[in-house]
Parts: structure tokens; C-alpha cells; sequence
């Protein structure tokens, strides 16, 4: 009995023990289980830490590459801060200048006025002088002026040489040249001496002389003869002077026209001796225009030079006039009754009731030639198969205006282009009818008119500067 209460002793010691161990047990399992449940949530907490810290690498990565790519850029930057610092102190020294030189304009601006006055009146003086110079020289030079030309012969004057020469000659129809046969300069009837050879006690050294023999033709056909004709000229022009010679000797004298000087220049010849190709030309090549042409082209010229070194102070105006004598009748060619048997009135220097027709350029004259020119009387003869029956007369006024100066200068250009002089016998009027009625009335005035040009010579009349082209 005391063995089994021993024993119950120690069995309820080992029960308590078993209680207290399951106790222990379930104390651990609890522990174990939530040993456990932190060790899968620290797990878990490692899977995000680890996806977390891929990412955050991966960004790294970019933010490194971010940075590289922003040093490049700042080094970049830095350089084109420094490209524009420089460029910034160029404008800055450009800005400086450009104010300098503004205030200098400014400063010019200020006196310019009374520079530019100034400028225009010293220019107005020199061409006041110029123009007295030129004037001058015209005087010294002889208000009549006497240019012959020698044409080239057309073809049905030409010889037989032996050795024909090639050359060009002017043609009446407004084509320029043509080629023909003439004879050789040893045949020639007309001579141009050397100034060695000029007789010093006969001849004028300041101009040139010309000799005119008698043609093979009119001795038989025997040599030429001994000179029979000795001009002192002011200027004469051979076969192979261009329009261009005849245009620079007459130039001045159309300068003096726009200076406000009254000028004549007339062409006087037999028919067929070329003067209407001189005075008109070929007006659509400019190396062929003759003398109205190339003066409406300088007198426009000096219409624009004119008025635009005044700036708007000076005026202008160029009108031009076209008369025709016809029998003795003075026709005007930009009338619609030219036609009509009606002359026109004269006073003692001009027409009276003609059309004076305004220009604003040169086509406008242009067209006025080209009306002249069909209206003219041209007919065929036997001399020139387009011989002028009538003078034409072709009148620019050119006047000058400045209000501001009291200034109203006036010139006036007359160009001529007069008929031909012809024998009956040769031009076929002699048979009578209107050619020979136009020939004798032409004939007549062309014997006036160089009695006017003696008494002006003799200065028994007064005189404007006369150009006469022979």
C-alpha cells in the first residue's frame, strides 16, 4: 500500500510532469507555428525586398545613364554658354558702335539739309558754267557749221575698174547697206588731203579740206581731171564714216538746244545724195539711226537727269512739231487735213495754227515720225526711186522750269531734212506735169535758202547755230 502510494505518488508527479511537458510541447508548437508564420512573412518580405531592390537597380541603372547623359549635355551647354558669352560681348561691342554711328547719323541728319542746299546750288552753279563754256566753244567754233558727206556711189553710177573694190552703202529705204561694186579711190572725183598737204596760204588749218575733180564720166571716160572745186570745211565725212561720226560732230550742238539756245541743222544736197538716210536712218538698229533719232534720245536723257537731280524742284516739257513745204505751201504733217490744198500762215520765225504735239518719251516721238514719214511726199524718179518732193521739218522745244528759281528756259531744235536739188533732164521732170512742177518749186527755195546762208555768213541777218550737212 505505501508502494502504491508511492507509485499514485509518483504517478501523479509523472502526470503533473506529462502536463507540465505537454504544456512545454504545445508552448513550443505554438512558438514553432509562429516561428513559422514569421519566417514565411519575413519570406514574403524578402521576395518584395528583392523585387524591390531589382527595381530600384534597374532605376539606377537609368538615372546613371540619365546622369551620363546629362553631364554630355552640360558639357554641351557649358560650351555653348560660352560660345554665346563671347557672341554676347561681340554685340555688345556691335551695339556700342551702332549707337556711335547713330549718334553721328543723327548729327549729319541735322546738317544734311543745309549740305544737301548747298550741294544742289554748287551743282546748279557748274552746270551754269558748263553750259557758258560750251557756249563759248560753240561761238569760237563758228555758229555755221559746214559737214560734208560723201556717200558711197549706188550702183548705177558706178565704173568698170579693172579691179573692182567691195563696199557698203546707205540706202534710202531705211535698210541699212547694201553690198555694191565701186570704183577704186584713184577714180574717185573726191580727194581728202593730209594737213601735210594743205596750202597754208589758202587753206584754214583748223578745218579740213576736201577737193572735187571731174569724174571719169563727165570727161569721156578719160582720166580725172585737174581739181575743180577746194572747201575749207568745218568737218567732212567719207565713205567709211558711220553714223556714230556724223552723230559725234553734231552732238554739241544739240546739247546746246537743251542748254536754251535756239539750233538749226539742216541736210542740203542733190537727190539721192543720202540726207534723209543722215537725218532719219534705220530707226530699229542703233548703229544706223540717224541724226532725229539719236537727238530725241539725248533730249530725253537730259529730261531725266534734269529732274531728278532737282527731286521734283524742275520740270520738263518736250514737244515736238512737224511741217512740211510742199510747193511752196507749208503742210502740217500732224494735222488730219495735211492733205487738203491749205498752207499755213508764217510770222517772221514760225507757223502759225500747226500742232505742237506734247511727248512724255521717246516712243511717243517715234510714233510721230513714223506718222510724219507716211504722210511725206515721196515719189519715184529717175534719179532716186524714193526722192523727198517736199522739206521736212522736225521742231523740238525744250523747256525748263524751276518755280523756285523764277527759271523758264526755252530751246528749240530744228532738224531739216530738205528735198534733194535735181536736174530736169536727169530726174525725168523735164517732161512737165507735177515733177517737174515739185523740182522747180524745190529748186527755187533751196536758191533762198543758201542766200539766207550768205547773209548770215555776212552777218547782214542774226542767227541761231546753223549745222549744215552737205
Amino acid at each position: 500500500e505505501k508502494n502504491l502510494r508511492e507509485a499514485d505518488k509518483e504517478i501523479n508527479k509523472m502526470n503533473i510532469e506529462l502536463a507540465s511537458a505537454t504544456s512545454h510541447v504545445q508552448k513550443i508548437t505554438d512558438e514553432k507555428n509562429m516561428v513559422e508564420a514569421q519566417l514565411l512573412e519575413t519570406a514574403s518580405s524578402l521576395s518584395k525586398a528583392t523585387k524591390r531592390y531589382t527595381c530600384e537597380k534597374d532605376l539606377a541603372r537609368d538615372l546613371q545613364e540619365q546622369v551620363q547623359l546629362l553631364s554630355t549635355e552640360l558639357k554641351q551647354t557649358t560650351s555653348e554658354y560660352s560660345h554665346v558669352s563671347r557672341e554676347l560681348m561681340v554685340t555688345k561691342s556691335e551695339l556700342q558702335d551702332a549707337v556711335s554711328d547713330r549718334e553721328s547719323i543723327l548729327l549729319r541728319v541735322k546738317t544734311s539739309g543745309e549740305r544737301e542746299i548747298e550741294l544742289h546750288r554748287k551743282i546748279r552753279v557748274l552746270d551754269e558754267i558748263r553750259a557758258s563754256l560750251h557756249n563759248r566753244v560753240m561761238q569760237l567754233s563758228g555758229n555755221i557749221r559746214v559737214f560734208v558727206r560723201v556717200r558711197p556711189p549706188i550702183e548705177n553710177e558706178l565704173e568698170t575698174p579693172d579691179e573692182p573694190v567691195k563696199q557698203t552703202h546707205p540706202k534710202r529705204s531705211f535698210k541699212s547697206y547694201k553690198v555694191s561694186t565701186i570704183t577704186p579711190s584713184d577714180q574717185s572725183p573726191f580727194h581728202f588731203p593730209d594737213i601735210c598737204d594743205y596750202d597754208t596760204s589758202t587753206d584754214d588749218m583748223y578745218k579740213n579740206v576736201l577737193e572735187i575733180r571731174e569724174p571719169m564720166k563727165d570727161r569721156g571716160g578719160q582720166n580725172l581731171g585737174k581739181p575743180n572745186g577746194h572747201s575749207n570745211l568745218t568737218k567732212f565725212f567719207s565713205p567709211s564714216h558711220s553714223q556714230d561720226d556724223v552723230w559725234e560732230a553734231t552732238e554739241p550742238m544739240v546739247q546746246s538746244a537743251i542748254d536754251g539756245h535756239n539750233v538749226c541743222i539742216f541736210a542740203y544736197g542733190q537727190t539721192g545724195s543720202g540726207k534723209t538716210y543722215t537725218m532719219i536712218g534705220d530707226p530699229s538698229s542703233g548703229e544706223t539711226e540717224g541724226i532725229i533719232f539719236r537727238s530725241v534720245k539725248k533730249i530725253f536723257a537730259a529730261k531725266a537727269e534734269l529732274e531728278a537731280r532737282s527731286k521734283g524742284m524742275c520740270t520738263v516739257e518736250i514737244s515736238v512739231e512737224l511741217l512740211e513745204i510742199y510747193n511752196e505751201r507749208v503742210r502740217d504733217l500732224l494735222s488730219t487735213t495735211y492733205k487738203d490744198d491749205m498752207s499755213l500762215k508764217l510770222n517772221s520765225s514760225e507757223a502759225i495754227g500747226n500742232i505742237i504735239a506734247t511727248a512724255d518719251n521717246e516712243d511717243d516721238v517715234g510714233a510721230i515720225l513714223t506718222l510724219a514719214q507716211k504722210r511725206r511726199c515721196v515719189k519715184a524718179t529717175k534719179s532716186n526711186s524714193e526722192s523727198s518732193r517736199s522739206h521736212m521739218l522736225f521742231t523740238t522745244h525744250f523747256v525748263v522750269k524751276n518755280s523756285e528759281l523764277n527759271l523758264n528756259r526755252r530751246g528749240k531744235l530744228h532738224i531739216c531734212d530738205l528735198a534733194g536739188s535735181e536736174r530736169l533732164d536727169k530726174s525725168g521732170a523735164i517732161v512737165g506735169g507735177s515733177l517737174l512742177k515739185e523740182a522747180q518749186h524745190i529748186n527755187k527755195s533751196l536758191m533762198a535758202l543758201s542766200n539766207v546762208i550768205e547773209k548770215l555768213q555776212q552777218k547782214i541777218l542774226t542767227m541761231c547755230p546753223i549745222v549744215i550737212l552737205n
